[in-house]
């Protein structure tokens, strides 16, 4: 009996799984000819979240020594010391990506200033009808605007969205359910992306 049970849990888990799944891609609107991620939201005033770029000192080691991802995120540090070029969202903050299972990326956000890190999000990318729907995000070293087009696993939403980051944190600005596919996906989507390890956890 205890077996059944069992079995029953784990059947139930996968079906709300991919019930889920099959709702979010069922509310997406699909479309191809889409401006790029930055140029969906024309009513969010880029000018209004600008900052200035760091120029100052860097951390000499990030703040949480037990980080699981702290070798990355010391790699990252050492090329802000290079170049502050290398410093690449919203003035002293760095996105430190890596994957997250099959078609998931997850990533956390350093500032070279303290050296402390925060979370980020994780994005997935969906199978609709059309093909496979590859997640995007953009960003810049001089403004706090932060864009997705993905499903996120904190919001349990899928689509393009906007985001400012203050904080600290990611605030959501603005979201639709429009999505963009490329041309060669709806030709062949047999071809699944590619698993990618996570760091060892030293």
């Amino acid at each position: 009996m205890k077996f059944n049970k069992i079995k029953l849990k784990i059947f139930t888990l996968f079906a709300v799984f991919f019930f889920t799944l099959g709702a979010n891609a069922a509310e997406l609107k699909i479309e191809k000819n889409l401006p790029s991620l930055s140029e969906r939201f024309p009513s969010i005033d880029k000018n209004n979240y600008t900052v200035t770029a760091y120029k100052g000192k860097i951390a000499v080691d990030i703040a949480d020594k037990k980080h699981n991802y702290r070798t990355r995120l010391r790699e990252a540090l050492k090329t802000a010391k290079e170049s502050p070029k290398n410093i690449n969202f919203a003035g002293q903050f760095m996105v430190v990506s890596y994957g997250c299972g099959t078609g998931c990326v997850s990533f956390t956000v350093l500032d070279v200033a303290t050296g402390k890190a925060y979370d980020g999000l994780s994005l997935t990318g969906l199978m609709s009808e059309q093909g496979w729907i590859n997640n995007e995000f953009a960003y810049e070293p001089t403004s706090r605007l932060f864009f997705v087009q993905a499903e996120i696993e904190e919001l349990d939403k899928s689509g393009s969205f906007v985001f400012e980051f203050k904080d600290g944190k990611f605030n959501l600005l603005e979201h639709t359910n429009v999505v963009k596919i490329e041309a060669e996906n709806e030709i062949d989507n047999s071809d699944s992306p590619q698993e990618e390890n996570q760091e060892d956890k030293k």
